[in-house]
């Protein structure tokens, strides 16, 4: 299923906003990103559930991460979590797993990502997770405080 402005590979999703052909609305610079709106909520809903194997949680093929800091600034957190992406990416190149995520905010403002990580096999996917983990701590710890906290996924 292609969705408008989400793009899952092997590898590692990324989302998006095209432009051309349809009518343009509003215009100019966009506004800074608030949450998600009804519509996105939707669409990512979609998308996820399209694309994620309802076998993988009961098979520990399927692992949700959060990786935080104590300190630091947003653009920090991106760049440390881009390098980390990447790193695992040179790690893993053959595929077979794939990378959903979302950056939020704690109440105290520290911004945290939350990641979705499903792999064909539960060795692969212990073997990704354990590798983004260490590579996390590596290229964010001492400057950002770095964190993190990994579990088997469990779908209702």
């Amino acid at each position: 299923m292609t969705m408008k402005g989400v793009e899952l590979y092997p590898g590692g999703g990324r989302a998006f906003r095209r432009g051309g052909g349809g009518v343009r609305r509003g215009g100019g610079r966009r506004g800074r990103v608030l949450g998600f709106s009804v519509a996105s909520r939707r669409r990512l809903q979609a998308t996820l559930l399209a694309r994620l194997d309802p076998a993988a949680a009961g098979q520990g093929r399927l692992w949700w991460i959060t990786l935080t800091g104590r300190v630091g600034l947003t653009s920090e957190f991106k760049a440390a979590f881009r390098a980390t992406i990447e790193r695992v990416r040179r790690r893993f190149p053959n595929g077979g797993w794939g990378i959903v995520w979302r950056l939020e905010y704690q109440s105290r403002g520290a911004p945290h990502f939350h990641l979705l990580l499903q792999a064909e096999s539960a060795s692969l996917a212990f073997s990704v997770c354990k590798y983004l983990l260490a590579s996390w701590l590596a290229v964010a710890g001492a400057r950002l405080g770095a964190a993190w906290q990994a579990q088997n996924a469990k779908l209702c």
